[in-house]
């Protein structure tokens, strides 16, 4: 194999499913979509050069929201198409530890329990990872 096709199976972006709370009370971090107000995504972003995934997870989530969180375990990598290009995002499960001074000020970000998260976003595979998320968390 070589190098450019070891590549393309590498993650472009990194983002994470962040929860905080625990039993009844837990809840999830969605962001406001870029083109779309009313739709409510995962925090992620693309991995810059000489990044690794998780460091890029960490920073997007702290960029796009402001709050600092740790990565519990990694759960899949999402891939589709924008433009023609392939993205890949590896997704992380993650824990909210602080919160801090959200870079990105055009977009509002809001925690909700699962089903309120699962009925903000349009996404079927943003709804198939809250859900996996939130089975793996209970798993641990």
């Amino acid at each position: 194999m070589s190098s450019a096709e070891g590549n393309a199976a590498l993650p472009t972006h990194a983002g994470g499913v962040v929860f905080r709370g625990a039993g009844i009370q837990k809840e999830y971090l969605l962001v406001q979509a870029t083109n779309d107000a009313e739709d409510w995504v995962l925090p992620k972003g693309h991995i810059e050069r000489g990044e690794d995934s998780q460091h890029c997870a960490i920073r997007e989530v702290k960029e796009e929201t402001g709050v600092w969180a740790r990565i519990r375990k990694e759960l899949k990598v999402s891939e589709y198409q924008v433009a023609a290009k392939p993205v890949r995002v590896q997704f992380y499960l993650m824990e909210a530890v602080d919160h801090g001074e959200q870079e990105d000020r055009l977009r509002t970000h809001k925690w909700l329990p699962l089903d309120g998260a699962l009925s903000a976003t349009k996404h079927l595979e943003i709804q198939e990872l809250l859900r996996f998320a939130d089975q793996t968390r209970w798993a641990e």
